[in-house]
């Protein structure tokens, strides 16, 4: 007698299984192209065939692009917010993992920041622009155009306590002296000997915003001049520290010179 039977499976769990490798297939076809995730970021435009122009619509076709690509989009996680530096950085630490040797959209990244930090320097400056021009109507008594001075605004090294690199803080100060010079002119229109440095403190949050700005040595000897460079100090922003707030010191030298006539 022949004892040889074929095993059947009942229908039930025949259809769980073509269930089972149906959402499977699926899942794998919605990461085409089949290439690693730093592939993927680093040529997001060209592969995604977004709009290759830096706007929100096309940021926004990218991401959803690679958010049904990739195959761990939790990753991007560790992108920084928004109008903040390092995001080029991170994924070109992708591509080095991955050994991935050129990285356009890391490219991308460095460049829409460099464009942001300068839109906020040039709106800094336009807002000290305008508070200095405000109310600023010749007197009779003002100085001849001949005696005019011109204000000349230096930042020395920061003293940087907290986790974050002083060239950075450098470079931010650096971007936007010129709203501090804004400052330090409308004063010089009032009394053009005015000289002298202004250190200030204040602490950057884990956010990179600031808070605390406090006048720790100043013999400029000028309210306006303080008031007028804390507020803007106020407004800025910076790379957002790694483990904890991080606190800055820095001197600001204000020269003036006499205008050519």
């Amino acid at each position: 007698m022949n004892s040889d039977r074929r095993v059947s499976l009942p229908w039930s769990i025949r259809l769980v299984l073509l269930l089972v490798i149906a959402v499977a297939g699926a899942f794998v076809w919605s990461k085409r192209p089949f290439i690693s995730d730093a592939l993927k970021v680093c040529n997001a435009t060209e592969l995604s065939r977004c709009p290759p122009d830096p706007s929100i619509a096309s940021n926004d076709c990218k991401i959803a692009w690679l958010e049904h690509s990739m195959w761990h989009f939790s990753r991007l996680a560790e992108l920084p917010p928004g109008g903040q530096p390092g995001g080029g950085d991170v994924l070109r630490r992708m591509a080095r993992e991955a050994d991935v040797a050129t990285c356009p959209e890391a490219d991308i990244l460095d460049w829409e920041y460099e464009g942001h930090r300068q839109r906020v320097e040039e709106e800094d400056r336009l807002l000290a622009q305008r508070e200095a021009e405000d109310g600023l109507t010749r007197e009779p008594d003002d100085e001849p155009p001949s005696k005019r001075v011109n204000g000349v605004v230096k930042a020395g090294v920061p003293v940087v306590d907290g986790h974050t690199e002083t060239s950075l803080v450098t470079s931010e100060v650096r971007v936007r002296i010129g709203a501090v010079k804004a400052c330090y002119e409308r004063a010089l229109k009032r009394n053009s000997k005015l000289y002298g440095e202004i250190r200030l403190r204040w602490t950057i949050s884990t956010a990179g915003r600031v808070s605390a700005v406090e006048i720790e040595e100043d013999t400029v000897g000028d309210s306006e001049i303080c008031s007028c460079v804390k507020s803007l100090v106020g407004r800025w922003r910076f790379v957002p520290p790694s483990g904890g707030p991080a606190d800055v010191s820095i001197p600001f030298i204000f020269e003036a010179k006499e205008a050519s006539r």
